[in-house]
């Protein structure tokens, strides 16, 4: 089985969109698959170059970061800025995405998936008789609507399914799984070591990017709140964005410098030594469809705060195996760190609630089983 995946930020920035394709390619060429990537670049470097599988990059202008900078903004032609940087950005990318699938169809692949670029999908599916299947990150927009049905198939999980089903109601559910070699529980002493955090302090875990939809400065107003009755605490921020800058102005400003670390980018080994470095994983977002980063910190053993938005009810049970928390309601939130803070037996209990999760639900050898069969149907048809 040939297949193709094409993605726009894979070679720009990682999030949990990418690193689902990632991994999910990767258990489909354990599979016997044969794997190639398309995605975009910037003109002057490759931010993530994917070593794993042969890659064909498309050099186009990368205007989504005005989309991410002005989104909050207060003043709509900003905002309006941002929107039309946004559209203007992936219509340059499926354009010149087309182009280089039309030169190269020699490759006689059997199947390409596209991440949440419907049409992109139909202009393939349509000019150049390929089978085409989106992968749904996060719920189908209004704007997608008129491309269902022009290609041929969709799949997509959690509060993404729930939409895409409305408009296919034979979008298949293929959750994200987890490297259970890699995101195990245990200790990493030497991160602590390596940022003088004593072995007796509460750690709280952010990962992913620095944007406005992550919703940051509300966890770092509501870290320090905490901090006010649980002093000896710090947080953790593993990623880069846009807002970093914006981000570590409003920690000198609070004056928690000392109890906020930003440690950038890291692979993903070191990711999972900072969930094993970790008391609780804390996730803020004003959107999330069905996070990675919850699937690897349930996987980790850790206790979850996260905000009730999206998909994220699908995997943490108020109270089981976190704390789910009204976005707007930052006192909950609060109280909510602290409770775990001060309760060592409550943070156990509920990690080990989400470890039994993991292990019965979620791998990606079984997602790449349930999107393989879903091909060999395409293929069969074909």
């Amino acid at each position: 089985m040939k297949i193709i995946f094409i993605n726009r930020m894979m070679g720009i920035y990682r999030g949990g969109g990418e690193f689902f394709d990632l991994n999910l390619a990767k258990a489909l060429h354990k599979k016997g698959c044969e794997i190639t990537f398309i995605t975009g670049r910037r003109f002057f470097k490759i931010d993530h170059p994917v070593m794993e599988f042969p890659t064909r990059y498309i050099r186009s202008p990368y205007l989504r970061w005005l989309d991410y900078k002005y989104m909050s903004s207060s003043l709509r032609p900003l905002r309006s800025i941002g929107g039309r940087s946004n559209i203007l950005d992936r219509r340059i990318f499926e354009n010149m995405s087309f182009r280089k699938v039309a030169k190269d169809k020699v490759l006689d692949v059997d199947v390409i998936q596209i991440c949440g670029l419907p049409r992109l999908a139909s202009l393939i599916n349509c000019g150049l008789n390929v089978p085409t299947v989106i992968r749904w990150p996060g719920p189908p927009s209004s704007w997608t609507e008129k491309w269902f049905g022009t290609y041929t198939a969709n799949i997509a999980n959690g509060a993404a399914l729930d939409r895409a089903r409305e408009l296919d109601p034979n979008s298949l559910d293929v959750p994200p799984g987890v490297d259970r070699n890699m995101f195990n529980p245990g200790r990493a002493s030497h991160i602590r070591s390596k940022y003088n955090i004593s072995e007796t302090s509460t750690v709280l875990l952010f990962v992913g990017r620095l944007i406005p939809i992550k919703n940051i400065e509300f966890l770092i107003s509501s870290f320090s709140d905490a901090l006010k009755l649980v002093p000896d605490m710090y947080l953790i921020l593993v990623g880069s964005g846009e807002q970093e800058t914006q981000l570590k102005n409003l920690v000198g400003g609070i004056g928690i410098s000392n109890k906020v670390l930003f440690v950038g980018n890291q692979p993903q080994s070191s990711v999972a030594n900072f969930y094993k470095a970790s008391d609780i994983f804390a996730l803020t977002s004003r959107y999330d469809n069905f996070p990675n980063v919850i699937l690897e910190s349930m996987s980790s053993g850790l206790p979850i705060v996260a905000t009730n938005v999206g998909g994220i009810h699908y995997q943490i049970k108020d109270g089981l195996n976190g704390f789910l928390v009204d976005p707007s309601n930052k006192n909950r939130y609060t109280e909510a760190i602290v409770t775990l803070a001060t309760n060592s037996a409550l943070r156990s209990r509920m990690g080990q609630e989400n470890i039994k999760s993991i292990e019965s639900t979620f791998s990606w050898d079984s997602s790449a089983e349930k999107v393989l069969g879903l091909y060999e149907a395409i293929k069969s048809h074909t």
